[in-house]
């Protein structure tokens, strides 16, 4: 099995999307997809928080397609 794992969209302060996949590869069979959404929130208050700068960077989206081989 191949398993995909990206960030598919980010709002560069509160949000970020992470998208999954798991593909068989000796038929190149999808057998999930999945989505997942984060909000930055502060610990203490439990309210919505800006991202932090470290956040950022990282969750920074490129496109790129990867295929399993």
């Amino acid at each position: 099995m191949v398993i995909a794992n990206s960030v598919a969209g980010y709002d560069a302060r509160l949000r970020a999307e992470r998208r999954f996949q798991i593909i068989r590869i000796n038929d190149g069979k999808t057998l999930l997809r999945a989505r997942s959404d984060y909000i930055c929130t502060n610990l203490t208050s439990g309210k919505p928080a800006r991202m932090p700068d470290i956040f950022k960077s990282c969750f920074a989206v490129e496109t790129e397609t990867c295929v399993a081989e």
